[in-house]
């Protein structure tokens, strides 16, 4: 009797021990979903510099003297800043969606 004790592990060691490994798991997939929530919000902030520059762009061209008499291409330009405007905004709340996700990990 004493030997196949001796055999057999003890129940509290195996269940600390999967509890350490399951942890273990748990902090790699969240490290790991924490990298990619990371990287999605610098392609993310990416996005916006560049929505943000064209928006620049498209208001220099506004204000250009040689546009602002030009009804057709004021019209046009509104039309192209309120599409970039509203592709910023859109971009904005995902990078505030991802914050807040990132700070849920």
């Amino acid at each position: 009797m004493q030997k196949q004790k001796a055999d057999q592990p003890e129940p509290n060691f195996e269940r600390n021990h999967l509890l350490k490994e399951n942890s273990y798991k748990k902090r790699l997939q969240q490290d790991s979903a924490r990298r990619r929530l990371k990287t999605k919000a610098e392609r993310n902030e990416a996005a916006i510099a560049a929505a943000e520059a064209v928006i620049n762009e498209l208001n220099k061209q506004l204000c250009n003297d040689e546009v602002s008499t030009n009804y057709t291409e004021i019209m046009k330009l509104t039309e192209q800043l309120e599409q970039e405007n509203t592709k910023l905004e859109q971009l904005m709340e995902e990078w505030e969606q991802i914050q807040s996700k990132i700070m849920q990990i």
